[in-house]
Order: structure tokens, then C-alpha cells, then sequence
């Protein structure tokens, strides 16, 4: 049910993103200015509205007071809370300047109100007291927002001027003076100033270069002498900072300044500034100046962070100390508030080309961007990340420029390329030239221009998470990091030196993590460095071992002397796991993730999200394995979590072959689980709503598996792909991917929009296989992992790096090696070009070879009958084909499965690798494969026969389901030389095993294999028999009643021609062939005509003495239990269904025992014992959803909502109907949804929404219309005409109720036509014409008089105390039956008076005034009024 919105004008902003917030967490929202529509009757509308809705949300405020629209919408609010005992609530908003005194000016009892703040977060804080008000959520005790303490800090400055390059014994020295300041947190406090002393550096370029050769060369190949050198450097490291310490910190001079700033940092946090002023006084040469400028720089990259007091690192401890780097600050400049949310602009250019148009390395641009999304996420509304798109120096300029919804950003994070250009003397960033969007060509920006694009925006941090930024040599402002700084930006987070993807990654997570909590960028930057420090490890390199490095002090800041805390509030728990569910709505059902999480091909899902930024649509293809729908899935997951997109959908053209489906699945996932595209009469007022879900978000949506419906589109096909674009044409900001092997249809076949997955970048490979190995476990043996590079490039490169082949190989380096792997790989790959010239698979079959050669010979040579598989096998065949049983047999499966081969889905079926069948195929000659499919198809007949007889139903279809493939191939295959009859059998078997599964084409390729057979049979048989009863099932299932009464009859005629000696157990279908005409009666409405063929088939069915026939009794007597219900004689019916369940249980039918219990619920229905109906019902739908079968489960659900619906539980009703709806469409299961739909007007009527009543009910009637089902089309418009009467349409209501009694009429009494003259009445009256209403009453009087007398129950509301007072007449007289009814004790108001005034006069005989008092009573009371009198003067 929907929550109602009330709300003056003035306040439409905040209801809309109110609005907006339920909806994301799947709380349906009806808004007037949203779901009104011009020409709509307001009042009678809106109340409807309120009146149907869950809960009233109304919004207070200021605004609110002058809006007499509003007090109305409160006053019927109140109205219905009063009428209703659901738990219906009127929940006040209260907003700023409204507080809980002003309710009383709406509210006789002041309500408990739901306070908002407006601003930032303040919505997010509300919303789990507005859940708990709206039932979603138990309430609990109120969570402000967190307030992060900005501790106060204790700063060391060390000041450097006067720097210089001096030469001693050969060797260039740098050297300053420095100034030592203790600058206290507390103010007051005079900072502490140490007198000034000179200061040489220890480390020169000797050490830098260890440095540089440690940090950017080692990692390529961290083994044998390099790891002994890198070993040797990290033992240099606390010797280095222990000389920086000494050099800066351990001079006298500093003795005072440093102990005052040691002493206070219980007080505060603890920094370290130093301050460099490269700068000469006015006079200075020009070449002191350069000199002096070189020394700076000198100094200022030297590694501060190394520093070590001879105990530990300063950054380690209870007390830790940030290091940071400071520039003079030489203009004035205004200070940058900043304001919730903190916006963040991430830049991520990945050129692919430099300006001579060679390659450049490529980093994954997700590596780092994912702890940022991550942090953002934790923070809600607090934080808004925007994606530069493209990320060219030109849209950063324009991005700056106009800020974020008109705000500045706060934060700017660029991912990418840095380097230091030594010609010019300046560092830079690397962006993407806009001119060269396809290759992405390098577009170089230098420090100074970037300079210029950041000046005077006052930029309160950017993050540069690119190598070099903080590198210069000659001028301490030439690195990027400092020329930012020196224009303005607040911090400047960069990178000493190239920098590895992983220390990247684990920095940017510990830091954003930390600012997310409310920590300053120093304490943030700290944060990240002790990560870093913490956990050394960075990877396996693959053929090299673990890779290990100390690099936690190449991230570096640069700052102002202002240490900004950009986020001040952070959401309280509730609001984050909220938003946690937010998000994974948000994501639609798109399908989970890989075990070895999405690796490789991150370089064509950025060519994709490129593609997608200029394009509305994008076409992935690629053969089988190369990861096509795992690519557009981590597409369409990466755009919405990095805010590009708000929702994405995904929908497989696999399991949705059908228009109608396939909006279906879409609509669910955006509109609700609410939505049904079966509640609309065409598809384009089915779209309506969700083209509307698409122009509120932007909305990525993933189509799956088109080749499914390729290269042969029909109509069908044609509408899918037409429905896309029109989906895709809803807003401008929607986008699609398809995902196929083949190229699509108009309108999407433009190659623009395609992209070819190939081969992995060799680089890809490589982290594949790493993946796939560390999520094992595995490792390769130490004698055999690569001793180079070259080998593992060498190792993917054998295979094409084809995606599938390599996470089988995985399994292979681990077992084998590195070399030993490469090596046969090789020779394998040489030997399969030979044999599949130019195959695509060649890469695949050579990972499955290699897989083959671990098989022990014997093994080996059995595993060669698979060849004739489709994707897996049964034991029962695998024995056929082998002649291996026993442990022989598990010995080769076992096996299989070790060597990747193969998996044990249990009940006996091995599922193989897609690429093995094909690739065994391959070695076997013409003759081998004949011999071996003419076994495969006999035992597959076998299995088939053992299925389709096998006692315990869970297995067979669970069975049937994997086994599919190879029963649409044995199909195929046949006939052959098999003979028809054996044909028929057989596919009548898979007809059985199929037709309750949903699987449609599987099942019409069934039939037609069995037709086909058919039409070659000779004279009666036991094949002809089966095949004229499946085709009368598949009549049942189309709804053609009047074929299948004919073709029973013929059946039946056929067979007792023939006789019980034509054919072994020829007596027993006999006995089925009356079953099927009993079966066929009921079905078209003549259930007191199927009664005597029902009788018959049960005499034949007992009278066979060899116990065979059990459970076909129970299926008649079954049959015999829906006789009765549509005849009213419901005691019979439980009977009859109590027995059946017994026979069936004992039997073991399992399904059939919930089949009759669902049928005894029913009973239980009518005889209005709910709660026993509910039960039945529920456990049928739980044993069927065990079962895997989706219709039956759609059928428990409408089953329960009929049960709510007589209880008169109108939104449980409407619910149940609502999830049985969904999984009809889905299973493209029509007649379902035309039963769905009838309950669904039944609900919407007797709720008075008679407008919905009105779209449900005349769709059920054309759905019934197009099946050719004339008693459902007319019950449908029986119910249509009586919801357009309440509506005043009369005229359209006569036409509806003449056609439906037109439609009911050959059906006689037993399907309620006395109800359509009832409701002929009904109309007729409200439309003022008395005779025709009177002459309706009597029709529906006499039909019904002629269904009570053939034996049907009551259906009377008063008939129970009719048959009472017919009772008491009978059996003491008419005197003592009177006395009875005058001493009785029931109320005397209508219509109880009525009848009782009626029955007074049959007893005491007066014909008058039962004729006048006649038309006072409810046709179905007047008409056992009329029974009574038949009775007592027939028997009493």
C-alpha cells in the first residue's frame, strides 16, 4: 500500500525529495501534483487516496497554516483513522518554525510528530522515526548526528631560510639556517622561538638515488641480488631519520622549543611543520638566487616523514606526529569556509597514447577511486561525489567554474599520471586531450597552467594520487604539489615519488576513511601512513613471491598554515545502514560479483563508460568465456556507486523472452515490487509508469544473453528490442548495455556503439590467474614459478588470454608451475591450430587439454564417451557409455572433478566444462561418434523413463532442470532408426517431465517430436494413447474447453472401440480415458455431467487387482472432490480430498498430497474456516517453492489472497494477488494473470476504487477473450458491469453484463449465472428502471432455485437458519417450529427480520404475505424462502 503525502505548495521541494527518499527504500509515495492528471476529479480522488493508502504523511509547515487545501486533507485523514482498525495513521512532519504546540490548530489529539531540520543530513535523520511511524521499522531511541572533536594542536615549526649549496672535499652540501618554533594549541600562550642555527642535510644525492631505485625500480622483480639491495636500503631507513632528527632537532639551540612541544602534547595533537623560504633578500645575484632555490627544493624533499628520535618513528606511538610541508604565504588571501555536504570532484584521466603515439602504462582507474566511493557512501547527504567527464584540463576548468549545484568543490582528487619534465624544470599532470577522444591521446599540463586553473578558487584539498607531484629539483614551487599550494589551494595531498597501485590503494582508503570520521587532513594523512607502515605487503608478483616494501612516507601533504576539517557532522548508525540498504536496492538484481571478483578487463569497461558518456547505448560482444556479462554488470555497479547513475536493472533475454516479461522484470526493479505490466491493458500504458521511473533518476540499465533471441528475430524479438528504445527515449540520461555474441537488430546495430571483447591486456591476464589463485589458495611450487617477467607474460600469452581459459589455468600453475605450464601450453596451442584452423575456442580447448593430461591414462580414455554430452552427464548414462560402475566409475568422476573438469551437482549429474564435450568431439572419428550417440540416446531414454516414474518429484525436477540440454538433444536426434512408437513414449515422457517446470520451448519441442511420431503410428496402440492425451492436456493448457471436451469424448470412444485386450494394460487407459473426459467436463462447467465418467474410471481403476493403479484412484477421486466444490456439495469434496491426501501420502506423491491439500484448503475456503485455509495454502506454497515450480507457487498466492479476500482483508488480499501476478508474468502464464487480475478488481472494488477495478477487470475479460475462454471472459465482464455501475456508467455497464451472460449461458447453473442477473439487477435498479431490474431478479432467482435443487449448497447468507426452521417443521411439526422461531433470541434487524417475517408466514401458511413480503429479501434468501415451501409441502 501507498503512504499518502499531504503538503502546501510551498513545500513541494521538500515533499519531493521526501518522496524521493521512501521511494529509494521501496515505500510507495502517492503525491497529488505527481499522480493527478488534467481533467481529474479532485475531491473524489484525493479522498480515494487517503482512504486507500497505509499511513497520511502531511507536512507542517509556516506555509502550512494558510492552506485550507491541507486542512482538508488532515480533516478526511482523520475521517478514515477513525472509520479504520488497520493501524491507519495521520503522521505530522514537523519543519523549522512548526513546533508539537502548533498541532492542535489541525489536530483534535495532538499526535507524536516526526521533527526535520532542514539542511544537509537533517532529511537522512529523520527518516528511520518516519519508517518506524510507517510500520516499516520497529522505533528506537533517537541518534543525533556525530559531532567530530577537531582536537587542538601542538605545532613544531622548523623554519629554513637562507638555504645554499655549498662544496666541502668535493661534495655539494645544502644548507639553511634554521629557526625552531613551538607554536602552543592553547591560546595565550606565547609560542617558544629558539635562537637561530645552522642546519646541513644529511641526505644527498647518493641517498635519493637508493631511494628512487627502492620506490619505483624493485618491484618489477623483487628477487635475488634486487632484494638484497632493497633488503640493505630498508635498513638505512631509521639510520636516515635518526640524521634528520639530529640535523634538525638535536641542535641546543632547539633544546627548548622541542621539550615545550613535547611536554604539551597530552593536550593536543602533535605536528611537524617545516617551512622552507627559498628566497634571497632584495639585492641577492641571480646566481645566488638559483643556487639558493636548488638548496630550497633540496630541503624541502627530503624525507621529513623518515624522522626517528632514536626510540621510534615520530608518527608512531600514543602521541604521533604529522609531518607537513609549508611554503611563506607572500599575498593576501580570504579565508574558504566550508560547508556540509563536502562536494569532491574526482579526475581520473587514463590516456592511452603519448603525443608520438606510444603506449602508456594504464592503471586501473577503480583501484583507488574505490576507497573514495566508499567513504562518500558512509557519509550519505553529507558528501556528493561527481565524476569529471571527459577529464580534459578544459572540463576541469569549466567543472571549477561552476561548482556542484553552484557550490564550490571541496575537494578535488586526480588519479593518474604524474611526472616531473626535467627539461622545463616543472612537474605536471597527464589529462586526455579532447581532441583525441577514441585513442585518448596524452595531453601534458604543467605545473604553472595548472596553476592558473586552480587561482583564487581557494580549494580547500586536492588530493593527487599521481607519481611525482611533490618531485622538483631546481625551484621549491616547480613541483605540482607547491605550485598549488602556492596558488591557493589549502592542502595539497601528493606523492614524493611513482608511487605502486597497491600502496596508492591502501593509502587513499585509510585516509578518506579517517576524514570521513571527522579528522583533520593532517590526522588523516597520518592515518594513512600508519596504514601503510603497518602492513607491508604489496602483492604477489606472480613467479616472484610476496612483495614487500616500506613506502608509508611517500605520500606527503602540502599545507597552509590552516588545517581544514571539511566534514564536521557524520550520520548516525541507523541513517548508515539505511543507507547501506539504499544502495543495494539501487543496484536493481544485478547478479552478485565472481568468487575471484571482477579482474582484467578494466581497460574496456573505461572505453565503455566513455562510450556511454557520448552515447545512449553500448553493445559488448565477444564469444563464449570472455567475460561479457560480468563486464556489463561491473559497469553498470561502478557508474551507479560512483553517482553517474542513481539505479540500474538488468534483465536476461535468457529467462525473458517476451516483451511483456522482459518491462516486467525491468518495472520491479524501478517502479517496485508493486509493479505489473499484467494490471495494463497494452504495453504502452504499461510503460507509462516506468518511462516515468527513468525520467526521475538517470538509470543504467544491463540487457543479458541477446543472442538468445538472434540471428532468426520474429515479432517477438522485434518487440523487445523496440521496447528498449522506447525506454531508452524516456530521458536523456538513460542508458542501456547489451550484452551478445552476435550483432542486434534495428535499432541497435549501429557498430559505433559496439565493442568486440578480444584477448586480455597481457597485464590483466597476469592479475587474473593471481586472483583466481589467491582466492584458492594456491600457490606455485617453489622449483617451477617463473624466473622472469618475460615467463608469465609468456604463460597468458599461450593462450590468447582468453578470460575463461585462464581461470581454468590457474589451477594448472599451481599444480605444475610457471615454466612446465608455458611450455606445454605451447606445443598444445601449435597442435590445436592445426587441428581447428583459425577456431576462436582453440585458447579455451587449450586450458581443457592441459586439464585432460592430469587424468590418469585410464581415465583419459574413458573420459572420451563425454564427447556426446550436452553440459553434463548422469551417472546412469556415464555407466552406459564407459561400461564402468561402482568405485571404477567414481574413481574416473572423482577425477574429473580434481582437474577442474567437472562438478558434482548431486542426484547423479556431473556438470562438465563448456569447452570439454567440444574438444573430446574433436578426437573421436565419424564412426566413434555414431556408436557413441546411438548409446548416449538409449541411455538417455533410460534416464528419462527412470525420471519421469521416479517417486520422489523434488529429484526428478531438479534433474530435469540440469538435464535439460541433453533431453532437447536427444530429441533432436530422434527418431533415427527408432520406430515411432517408441518415439511417442518417449517424448510424451519429457512432455511429462517438462509441463509443470515453466520451461515453454523446451516444452513445445517436445511436442512436437511426439506429433511428428504420432502421424507415423499404425491403427490403436499405447502410443496413440498417450499422444491423443498429451494433446488434450496441451489443449487444457491453451484454454480451448470445447476442443477438449470433443477430443475426451473421441479419446474415449477410440478406446472402448478397441478394448481392453488391443494393447498390455489397454483396461487401464481406458480407466484414464474416462478420468480425461470427467477432467474435460469440469473444466468447461459441466461438473454434475463428469460425476458418472469420474464414477467410472474409479469402478475400473479398483477393480485391477495389481496394486499399480493407486495413485490414479487418488487422482479420480480428486477429480470426484472438484465435481463437488463447483456443485456446491462442499462436505463431499473434503471428503473426497481427505481421502485422496491419504492415498497419496502413503504413496509417496508428494506433490500430489500438496496439490489436494490445496484443493481441501479451498474447501475450507467455502465453508469460511480461514484460519484452516490459510494453512493448507501455505503449505502448498512452501512445498512448491521447494520444488521449483513457480506457477504452482503463483497459485498457493492466489489461493491465500482469496482467503484474505473473503475475510474481507482487502490489503492482504491485494498483496498476495500482487506476488502471484509478478510470477505469472514472468512465466508468461496468461491464464494466471487473467485470475490474478479478476482478484485484483474484485479487491479494487470492494475497496471502492472502482476506477482500478474497472483497467484490472475489463483486461481480465480481453485476456479471457483472446484464450477463447468464454466462461472466464464472461465472469470477468459480469464483475466489469457492476464496478461501472458504482461508477454511474450505465450504458457500458448493460453492454458488459448482456455480453457476459451471453458468454455464461451454455454453461448452466453450476458456475453462478444466477450472480450475472444478480449484478443485471443491481444495474438496472441504480439506473431507475424498475421492470427490467424485477425481471432480472427473477432470473437470477429461478437459475439459482434450479442449481439448490439439483443439489448444490447454500449459498445464502441467511440459508443456515432456513434449513434450521425446514428441520424443526419436519421434525416437529410446523406448531413447535414456529413457537422455536418466536422465542428466538437474534436481533430483529435487517436482514434477519426479513427473512424470520418470511419464514413466519410459510409456517403459518399465509401465501400472502410470503408473494408480498418477497421483494423485501435478497433473491438468493427469497429463493430458499421458495425452497422451504417445496420441502414442507413435499414432505412435511
Amino acid at each position: 500500500m501507498t503512504v499518502y503525502l499531504a503538503h502546501a505548495p510551498e513545500d513541494s521541494r521538500f515533499a519531493a525529495e521526501l518522496r524521493r527518499r521512501l521511494d529509494d527504500l521501496r515505500v510507495p509515495v502517492w503525491d497529488g501534483p505527481r499522480e493527478l492528471r488534467g481533467g481529474s476529479k479532485l475531491t473524489a480522488e484525493i479522498s480515494a487516496a487517503i482512504g486507500d493508502a497505509a499511513h497520511v504523511l502531511v507536512v507542517l509547515s509556516p506555509a502550512t497554516v494558510n492552506s485550507p487545501q491541507v486542512r482538508w486533507e488532515i480533516t478526511k485523514a482523520l475521517e478514515v483513522e477513525r472509520e479504520r482498525s488497520d493501524g491507519f495513521r495521520v503522521i505530522p512532519v514537523l519543519l523549522p518554525g512548526i513546533t508539537p504546540d502548533a498541532l492542535d490548530l489541525w489536530f483534535p489529539e495532538r499526535p507524536l510528530a516526526v521533527p526535520v531540520e532542514v539542511g544537509p543530513g537533517g532529511l537522512s535523520v529523520a527518516v528511520p522515526a518516519l519508517l518506524a511511524a510507517l510500520d516499516r521499522r520497529s522505533p528506537t531511541d533517537h541518534e543525533p548526528p556525530g559531532q567530530p572533536e577537531a582536537k587542538p594542536v601542538e605545532e613544531l615549526v622548523l623554519k629554513l631560510t637562507d638555504p645554499r649549496i655549498e662544496t666541502v672535499d668535493g661534495k655539494r652540501r645544502v644548507r639553511a639556517t634554521a629557526t625552531l618554533t613551538h607554536e602552543p594549541a592553547r591560546d595565550g600562550t606565547p609560542p617558544v622561538e629558539s635562537r637561530r642555527y645552522p642546519l646541513e642535510a644529511p641526505l644527498g644525492p647518493i641517498e635519493a638515488a637508493d631511494l628512487k631505485w627502492y620506490l619505483e625500480d624493485y618491484h618489477v622483480w623483487p628477487v635475488g641480488v634486487f632484494r638484497q639491495r632493497a633488503e640493505e636500503i630498508q635498513s638505512k631507513l631509521p639510520v636516515w631519520g635518526r640524521e634528520l632528527y639530529a640535523a634538525a632537532l638535536g641542535q641546543p639551540e632547539a633544546r627548548e622549543p622541542l621539550t615545550a612541544w613535547e611536554h604539551a602534547a597530552a593536550a593536543g595533537e602533535r605536528r611537524f611543520s617545516v617551512l622552507v623560504d627559498g628566497d634571497l633578500p632584495r639585492g641577492a645575484s641571480a646566481a645566488d638566487q638559483a643556487d639558493a632555490r636548488e638548496a630550497a627544493t633540496a630541503l624541502l624533499t627530503l624525507p621529513w616523514e623518515l624522522l626517528h628520535d632514536q626510540r621510534g618513528w615520530l608518527f608512531q606511538g600514543g602521541e604521533p606526529v604529522r609531518v607537513r610541508r609549508r611554503l611563506p604565504n607572500r599575498e593576501r588571501r580570504a579565508p574558504r569556509p566550508t560547508a556540509l555536504p563536502v562536494r569532491i570532484l574526482l579526475v581520473s584521466p587514463r590516456p592511452e597514447v603519448d603525443g608520438d603515439g606510444n603506449p602508456i602504462g594504464y592503471i586501473d582507474h577503480r583501484v583507488s577511486a574505490r576507497p573514495l566511493v566508499e567513504a562518500v557512501e558512509n557519509l550519505g547527504e553529507l558528501a556528493r561525489l561527481t565524476v569529471l567527464q571527459p577529464p580534459t584540463y578544459a572540463a576541469l576548468q569549466l567543472a571549477l567554474q561552476e561548482g556542484d549545484q553552484g557550490f564550490p568543490y571541496d575537494v578535488v582528487h586526480f588519479d593518474g599520471h604524474g611526472v616531473y619534465d626535467r627539461q622545463v624544470g616543472l612537474g605536471g599532470l597527464c589529462f586526455e586531450d579532447p581532441a583525441e577522444r577514441e585513442r585518448r591521446r596524452l595531453d601534458f599540463v604543467d605545473a604553472t597552467r595548472l596553476a592558473g586553473l586552480v587561482r583564487r578558487h581557494r580549494i580547500p584539498l586536492m588530493f593527487l594520487e599521481a607519481c611525482q607531484t611533490a618531485m622538483s629539483e631546481i625551484d621549491p614551487t616547480a613541483s605540482v604539489a607547491a605550485r598549488l599550494l602556492d596558488e591557493g589551494v589549502t592542502s595539497v595531498v601528493a606523492m614524493s615519488h611513482s608511487v605502486l597501485v597497491e600502496t596508492a590503494r591502501r593509502f587513499v582508503q585509510s585516509f578518506y576513511a579517517e576524514l570521513a570520521r571527522g579528522a583533520r587532513v593532517g590526522a588523516a594523512m597520518l592515518a594513512g601512513q600508519q596504514a601503510l607502515y603497518a602492513d607491508q605487503a604489496r602483492g604477489r608478483v606472480l613467479g616472484a613471491g610476496e612483495l614487500r616494501l616500506q613506502d608509508w612516507f611517500v605520500p606527503v601533504l602540502y599545507q597552509e598554515e590552516q588545517d581544514p576539517q571539511l566534514i564536521t557532522e557524520v550520520p548516525p548508525a541507523a541513517v548508515r545502514r539505511l543507507e547501506a540498504t539504499r544502495r543495494q536496492i539501487s543496484l536493481g538484481e544485478l547478479p552478485e560479483a565472481p568468487e575471484h571478483r571482477f579482474r582484467g578487463r578494466s581497460r574496456e569497461l573505461l572505453n565503455l563508460e566513455r562510450l556511454l558518456h557520448r552515447k545512449p547505448w553500448a553493445v559488448v560482444r565477444g564469444t563464449g568465456g570472455q567475460g561479457k556479462t560480468t563486464l556489463a554488470i561491473e559497469l553498470a555497479r561502478w557508474l551507479v556507486r560512483t553517482n553517474r547513475f542513481e539505479r540500474a536493472a538488468f534483465v536476461s533475454l535468457e529467462q525473458h523472452r517476451e516483451a511483456r516479461a522482459v518491462l516486467d522484470t525491468i518495472g520491479r526493479q524501478l517502479v517496485g515490487p508493486q509493479y505489473t505490466v499484467a494490471q495494463y491493458p497494452d504495453l504502452d500504458q504499461a510503460s507509462q509508469l516506468v518511462e516515468r521511473a527513468l525520467s526521475d533518476r538517470p538509470t543504467i540499465v544491463v540487457v543479458d544473453n541477446c543472442e538468445s533471441l538472434l540471428p532468426d528475430p520474429d515479432d517477438a524479438v522485434a518487440e523487445i528490442f523496440t521496447l528498449c528504445r522506447r525506454l531508452l527515449d524516456a530521458d536523456p540520461r538513460t542508458r542501456f548495455v547489451f550484452t551478445t555474441r552476435e550483432s542486434l537488430p534495428i535499432p541497435f546495430e549501429r557498430p559505433a556503439a559496439e565493442r568486440t571483447l578480444g584477448a586480455l591486456h597481457p597485464a590483466d591476464a597476469v592479475e587474473l590467474v593471481a586472483e583466481v589463485m589467491k582466492q584458492h589458495g594456491w600457490t606455485p611450487p617453489e622449483d617451477d614459478a617463473g624466473e622472469a617477467p618475460q615467463q608469465i607474460t609468456d604463460l597468458v600469452e599461450a593462450v590468447n588470454r582468453h578470460a575463461r581459459a585462464l581461470v581454468l589455468l590457474a589451477r594448472e600453475v599451481a599444480q605444475r608451475g610457471v615454466t612446465a605450464t608455458t611450455a606445454d601450453l605451447r606445443s598444445l596451442m601449435t597442435h590445436l591450430e592445426v587441428r581447428h584452423p583459425g577456431d576462436r575456442e582453440n585458447s579455451l580447448y587449450a586450458s581443457v587439454e592441459l586439464s585432460l593430461r592430469r587424468l590418469s591414462p585410464e581415465s583419459r580414455r574413458h573420459v572420451r564417451a563425454v564427447a556426446v554430452c550436452h553440459g553434463g552427464v548422469h551417472f546412469a548414462v556415464l555407466t552406459v557409455l564407459t561400461g564402468l560402475t561402482g568405485d571404477a566409475l567414481l574413481r574416473v568422476t572423482a577425477e574429473v572433478i580434481d582437474v577442474g573438469l567437472g562438478e558434482d551437482l548431486g542426484d547423479g549429474h556431473l556438470r562438465l566444462d563448456p569447452g570439454l564435450a567440444p574438444y573430446l568431439l574433436g578426437e573421436l572419428t565419424a564412426g566413434e561418434i555414431e556408436a557413441l550417440r546411438e548409446k548416449w540416446i538409449k541411455a538417455m531414454a533410460g534416464l528419462t523413463e527412470q525420471m519421469n516414474n521416479d517417486p520422489d518429484v523434488y529429484r526428478a525436477r531438479r534433474l530435469t532442470s540440469v538435464e535439460l540440454p541433453n533431453l532437447v538433444a536427444m530429441l533432436d536426434l530422434l527418431p533415427g532408426p527408432w520406430p515411432p512408437d517408441d518415439v511417442v513414449t518417449l517424448a510424451h515422457h519429457v512432455e511429462c517431465l517438462l509441463e509443470n517446470l515453466g520451461r515453454p520451448r523446451a516444452l513445445a519441442r517436445a511436442v512436437q517430436a511426439r506429433e511428428a511420431a504420432s502421424a507415423e503410428l499404425n491403427g490403436w496402440s499405447a502410443a496413440r494413447f498417450r499422444s491423443d492425451g498429451a494433446t488434450i492436456d496441451r489443449l487444457m493448457e491453451r484454454g480451448d474447453l470445447g476442443a477438449v471436451r470433443a477430443a475426451s469424448e473421441q479419446l474415449l470412444a477410440r478406446c472402448l472401440e478397441a478394448g481392453e485386450q488391443a494393447y498390455p494394460l489397454a483396461a487401464s487407459d481406458i480407466a484414464a480415458a474416462y478420468l480425461r473426459l470427467g477432467r474435460s467436463l469440469n473444466a468447461i462447467g459441466n461438473a454434475e455431467a463428469a460425476l458418472a465418467p469420474l464414477a467410472e474410471a474409479r469402478r475400473r481403476f479398483t477393480a485391477m487387482t495389481d496394486g499399480t493403479d493407486d495413485r490414479m484412484i487418488s487422482l479420480v477421486i480428486t477429480e470426484i472432490g472438484n465435481s463437488c466444490v463447483r456443485l456446491g456439495r462442499l462436505s463431499d469434496a473434503a471428503t473426497a480430498y481427505e481421502e485422496a491426501i491419504e492415498l497419496t501420502s502413503k504413496a509417496g506423491e508428494l506433490r500430489d498430497v500438496a496439490v489436494n491439500k490445496a484443493q481441501l484448503a479451498t474447501v475450507r475456503l467455502e465453508q469460511k474456516r480461514y484460519d484452516e485455509a490459510l494453512r493448507g495454502y501455505r503449505e502448498t506454497l512452501d512445498t512448491f517453492r521447494t520444488m521449483g515450480e513457480p506457477l504452482r507457487v503463483a497459485d498457493s498466492w492466489y489461493q491465500i489472497a482469496l482467503v484474505y479476500q473473503t475475510a474481507g482483508q482487502w490489503d492482504a488480499a491485494e498483496q498476495a494477488h500482487r506476488e502471484a501476478l509478478a510470477i505469472r508474468v514472468r512465466e508468461d502464464d496468461v491464464p494466471g494473470q487473467a485470475n490474478s487480475l479478476l482478484g485484483l478488481g474484485v479487491v479494487s472494488a470492494n475497496r471502492e476504487r472502482y476506477q482500478d477495478a474497472v483497467a484490472f477487470l475489463r483486461q481480465t475479460a480481453e485476456l479471457r477473450a483472446r484464450m477463447n475462454d468464454r466462461r472466464g471472459e464472461g465472469s470477468a465482464r459480469g464483475n466489469l458491469a457492476q464496478a461501472l455501475t458504482f461508477l454511474g456508467r450505465y450504458d457500458e455497464a448493460r453492454r458488459e453484463i448482456e455480453s457476459a451472460i451471453a458468454r455464461l449461458e451454455p454453461f448452466g447453473h453450476a458456475d453462478e449465472m444466477w450472480m450475472a442477473w444478480h449484478m443485471a439487477e443491481r444495474l438496472e435498479t441504480a439506473a431507475g428502471r424498475a421492470e427490467e431490474a424485477l425481471a432480472a431478479r427473477r432470473r437470477a432467482r429461478d437459475i439459482y432455485l434450479a442449481y439448490r435443487r439439483a443439489g448444490g449448497e447454500s449459498q445464502a447468507r441467511l440459508g443456515f437458519a432456513v434449513a434450521f426452521f425446514t428441520q424443526q417443521a419436519l421434525q416437529h411439526g410446523r406448531g413447535q417450529a414456529l413457537q422455536a422461531l418466536n422465542e428466538s433470541t437474534a436481533p430483529e434487524v435487517p436482514p434477519w427480520s426479513l427473512v424470520k417475517r418470511q419464514i413466519r408466514a410459510v409456517l403459518a401458511g399465509d401465501r400472502a404475505r410470503i408473494e408480498a413480503g418477497e421483494a423485501d429479501l435478497d433473491f438468493l434468501d427469497a429463493a430458499e424462502i421458495r425452497l422451504m415451501i417445496e420441502v414442507l409441502d413435499r414432505d412435511g
